[in-house]
């Protein structure tokens, strides 16, 4: 018996995710269906730009304009997502929701903006969570 996505062209998993994709999310250590699932939900939830942008900024991830992609998600350590490949759309399909990406501001100054907004007790917090969060996760 085939799987659901062989079987009927498009009944693939809409949580499955590339190699590369996996491969970024462990970096992070990081559950890459959470990413995902997290992107799709801003993508659904939002009908234009400025609500995708504020749903995003509520999972933990800015909004920004990027240098080889059109639009890009950077989370509060720097680090880069495709929104077309996290949310598992076309280019098209998200160019005519959210528009041109020239409004938005670049991955260098959105990474400097974070930067800013994270004190360094915020970021011993975020240790903090992240270092219980792997205790509670051990055998």
């Amino acid at each position: 018996m085939l799987p659901d996505g062989l079987a009927t062209f498009g009944n693939k998993n809409p949580l499955n995710f590339t190699l590369a994709e996996w491969q970024q999310a462990k970096r992070q250590s990081i559950d890459p269906r959470e990413i995902k699932q997290a992107f799709q939900k801003a993508w659904v939830q939002s009908d234009g730009l400025i609500c995708f942008k504020n749903a995003l900024e509520q999972h933990g991830y800015y909004l920004a304009k990027g240098d080889r992609r059109g639009f890009v998600a950077v989370d509060i350590e720097g680090n880069a997502y495709s929104v077309t490949r996290w949310a598992g759309l076309k280019t098209k399909d998200v160019t005519v929701k959210l528009g041109s990406p020239n409004a938005l501001p670049s991955v260098n100054v959105t990474r400097s903006d974070i930067r800013s907004k994270t004190t360094g007790q915020m970021r011993g917090y975020i240790s903090d969570l992240k270092y219980r969060h792997t205790d509670e996760l051990a055998p």
